[in-house]
């Protein structure tokens, strides 16, 4: 059964920034949880005797199913009208992955074992749902149920969402370690809402990972991976986006007199941040001698022109941005 450093150029500027635990990502995924001081609460809304049971035809091992997302899910740049869930304990876009990947890594974003499509990784290991009491303990399965709102929930009480619960699942090769249950929320606002009642001891987190990824596996936001501890209940994760602010448009660069490092810079940009004008005595691009910032109070959607002198007797001179903290 089982087998950031910013492009430079002259008249514009771009960055490419790899996934970052925590995040943001690239994307604009971010990631936290209840354990921190501004994390998410913990709230639990148990759906096995409301919702939907999915049922995979088997023996609750490698399977997956379709669930319907009435009011649609934001992720990755297309909105889901649908999901498809694993007993694997990850979800997926494609609606044609069988649910079979239960080989999980130790970092996100990662290529996957089978299936594909942009993924959510709320438990992801290779897992049981014991949909027919075939071994000890309580008979299990897998619950879907859609709302409007849910008025008592700390982290969104007005937004739509769906609900995935996974119920009394068990490690493939640790089931004497015993079931337990957890659940992902789709907000329709692209938010997600990962809850987890039972932690190790059953839940192992150090067999785990935790974390979302696009279809692509080039971009993602790890929570965890095969980290013990990792997930002590009661816990809740949350992955949130928010969307990125485009980059510095320099609409127009000119040197005015070289000689003396007098410029002209005409941008605009949304991004709080400040730019530095370099100059250098040579074209030596890795270590330029003069720096000169622009502060964000100057950084603005209006078209801005600066005028500046960088020092005197350069030769070149280039812009970059500064990140601020």
């Amino acid at each position: 059964m089982k087998a950031s450093l910013a492009l430079l150029s002259f008249l514009a500027l771009s960055a490419s920034l790899p996934a970052i635990t925590n995040g943001p990502d690239s994307f604009g995924y971010s990631v936290t949880d209840s354990s921190e001081p501004d994390g998410p609460a913990f709230h639990f809304i148990d759906i096995s005797t409301t919702g939907s049971r999915i049922f995979f035809q088997g023996t609750g091992d490698e399977g997956a199913q379709t669930v319907q997302i009435p009011a649609g899910f934001p992720f990755y740049g297309e909105t889901l009208s649908a999901i498809r869930v694993s007993t694997n304990g990850y979800l997926s876009s494609d609606l044609s992955d069988t649910g079979g990947d239960y080989n999980n890594r130790p970092s996100v974003p990662f290529r996957v074992f089978s299936g594909g499509g942009s993924r959510i990784y709320a438990l992801h290991d290779d897992l049981v749902v014991d949909e027919f009491g075939d071994f000890p303990g309580p008979a299990g399965g897998v619950f879907s149920q859609s709302f409007a709102n849910l008025p008592e929930h700390p982290f969104k009480s007005d937004t739509a969402v769906t609900i995935i619960q996974w119920q009394n699942a068990f490690h493939f090769t640790g089931l004497g370690s015993g079931k337990f249950t957890f659940q992902a929320l789709l907000f329709a606002d692209g938010s997600i809402y990962l809850s987890y009642p039972e932690s190790d001891g059953t839940l192992q987190s150090s067999r785990v990972t935790v974390g979302i990824q696009n279809a692509a596996a080039t971009v993602g936001v790890l929570h965890s991976a095969n980290a013990t501890g990792a997930i002590i209940a009661p816990q809740a994760i949350a992955f949130t986006y928010e969307e990125p602010v485009p980059p510095l448009v320099i609409t127009d660069f000119a040197v005015i007199d070289a000689a003396s490092g007098e410029a002209s810079l005409t941008f605009e940009s949304t991004i709080g941040s400040a730019y530095v004008i370099e100059s250098s005595p040579t074209l030596d691009f890795e270590n330029p001698t003069t720096t000169v910032n622009i502060p964000a109070s100057e950084v603005t959607t209006e078209l801005t022109t600066k005028t500046f002198i960088a020092t005197e007797n350069r030769d070149f001179i280039r812009v970059r941005e500064v990140p601020t903290s």
